[in-house]
């Protein structure tokens, strides 16, 4: 590569026009930057007034040679484009049209953007980052008394530019200046590594074609997510979050593939992953949902709701297979039943998601390897001693004695999760059909709550319903999941006598929809033979709906 030094006057005045790749991430420069390159021209302008020699370090851009006269800008973007802004604020705060045609090409509304400040700037978005810096620099400029020291400073404004010449790796090159440059996010890098080395006319086409897509599918906030669980389907094996870029590259060496083989496959696993995310198989239209789709999306709400992720990996696995007509919807039905099973029966034994992580990364895997049916070979696993599944005997033990009083967000999704299903689970045992409380919980969070039936504080109508001991009941007993239940009127329930809660109260529990808190209100009195009996209720129901895989099927 070649290296000299020279003057963003000398670029901007040049016969060079610089093109930034598609696949380079958007103008992402804010106003905090805007201001410090702002602050170092000030600076600089002043000393240059003591000696006209005087520069300011704006760092390095690298740039390939496309065509006649054109530049490709692999690194440095942001600064040139923020530098070349505060140079058009300048001409325009002097009336002057710029001496030249706009020297870039930016990509999609970026340039577009770029176009409207350089020609008519009130045209532009106010919306756009590239507008909002230019106007920054145009009201810093209005507080300047004299301009012409600023437009004398800006020559002093150096920078090392690098031209890659034939033979060198735009990629590496990239990687190492950035090495330290912790504004470059995972999803930036691996953009740039995906599209890089591909002839430009060809970056674009895929960039439409395959990145556009992923980006519009995939919400900034969810990229990483879907990258991290990305390499553990690939490699069958836990990501690492600090190297995770670094892992991907070495993954993608071993694979053989072509670049556009890789944006096709991440096209597909970002479009199962939105696919779970938002608990919405794709349909040819909004009326072609099937009955086995419907079902497939209610599996995929009820693990979303567990607020459990670890098993990501293993159902992406599974879509993939009956995406391609390899895993039957039946399969992949009994494989998400067993996946919540597993969530529900580690949940109760406070198992480490260290661990869990670790068996739902290889599950698929070794499921596939070992042959036979996919879903029984699962249960096979699962059922095995050493995944830490509690046992029938556990889950009786747990719901007889375990708190489930909780203030971790998690821990609290999991329990009313848990009161969400058995409430369907109870709705079905007696053929009635169940209130769509997943659905609706799925849609509104906050639209149901757990109730204490026994509150948390006993008033004196609660002590005397107790009886002698109160105290011991209800340190017993308040936090079980004998004692709990799910309603849309936990205010108004407060500390309210029993009797109050299930038959005076408007929205008493004998007028709710859900059948459980019917059948609560369907006693005469709240006390430790009525808790038992609902203790034995609850496991039965629980016991059936997340039975113990099968060991031996």
């Amino acid at each position: 590569m070649n290296c000299r030094k020279t003057n963003i006057a000398s670029l901007f005045q040049g016969s060079k026009h610089f093109v930034v790749p598609c696949y380079q991430r958007p103008y992402s420069w804010t106003q905090e930057q805007s201001r410090t390159l702002f602050e170092d021209l000030l600076r600089l302008s002043k000393s240059r007034q003591q000696d006209p020699k005087a520069t300011h370090f704006l760092g390095s851009v690298v740039l390939q040679e496309h065509k006649a006269k054109q530049c490709l800008v692999i690194d440095g973007q942001q600064r040139l484009i923020t530098t070349f802004l505060l140079y058009l604020a300048l001409a325009h705060a002097k009336q002057e049209k710029v001496s030249r045609k706009l020297p870039f090409t930016l990509s999609d509304e970026d340039h577009l953007t770029l176009e409207q400040l350089y020609e008519a700037p009130e045209q532009a978005s106010s919306e756009s980052l590239l507008t909002q810096n230019y106007h920054f620099f145009c009201e810093q400029l209005k507080l300047v008394t004299e301009l012409a020291p600023i437009e004398q400073a800006i020559p002093g404004l150096e920078l090392v530019a690098i031209k890659l010449e034939a033979g060198d790796d735009p990629q590496l090159i990239f990687e190492s200046l950035n090495a330290k440059g912790l504004t470059l996010s995972i999803w930036d890098k691996i953009r740039n590594f995906a599209l890089l080395d591909v002839p430009l006319e060809h970056a674009a086409l895929y960039y439409r074609r395959y990145w556009g897509v992923i980006e519009n599918l995939v919400p900034p906030e969810q990229r990483r997510e879907f990258i991290y669980y990305y390499l553990e389907v690939k490699r069958g094996q836990e990501s690492n979050e600090p190297e995770l870029y670094y892992d991907f590259k070495q993954w993608f060496q071993t694979t053989n593939w072509i670049k556009q083989a890789l944006l096709q496959d991440l096209l597909q696993y970002a479009e199962l992953f939105v696919a779970v995310e938002r608990c919405e198989l794709t349909r040819p239209s909004a009326n072609a949902r099937t009955a086995e789709q419907a079902e497939i999306e209610h599996r995929l709400k009820c693990l979303q709701m567990t607020r459990f992720r670890e098993w990501m990996p293993f159902v992406l696995s599974c879509l993939q297979r009956y995406r391609v007509g390899q895993l039957p919807a039946k399969q992949l039905l009994h494989c998400l039943q067993l996946t919540e099973t597993f969530i529900f029966r580690r949940w109760l034994r406070l198992a480490s998601r260290k661990s869990l992580e670790i068996f739902f990364v290889s599950l698929f895997k070794t499921a596939a390897q070992q042959g036979g049916k996919l879903d029984e070979t699962v249960g096979k696993l699962m059922a095995d001693p050493s995944t830490g599944m509690a046992t029938d005997e556990q889950v009786r033990a747990a719901f007889e004695t375990m708190s489930f009083n909780y203030s971790n967000v998690r821990q609290v999704a999991m329990r009313n999760f848990v009161l969400a299903r058995l409430e369907e689970g109870a709705a079905q045992n007696q053929g009635a059909d169940p209130v769509p409380l997943i659905d609706l919980m799925w849609s509104d969070p906050n639209r149901f709550s757990c109730e204490h039936i026994m509150p948390q504080k006993l008033s004196p109508a609660w002590r005397k319903d107790l009886g002698a001991e109160a105290d011991k009941i209800h340190a017993l007993w308040q936090h079980r999941i004998a004692n709990l239940t799910l309603t849309s009127h936990n205010a108004e329930y407060g500390n309210k006598s029993f009797k109050e809660k299930c038959r005076t109260t408007e929205h008493g529990l004998a007028q709710s929809s859900l059948f459980l808190n019917r059948a609560i209100a369907r006693y005469q009195h709240w006390s430790e033979n009525e808790l038992t009996k609902r203790t034995k209720e609850l496991t039965a129901l629980a016991l059936k709906l997340w039975p113990l895989p099968n060991a031996s099927k």
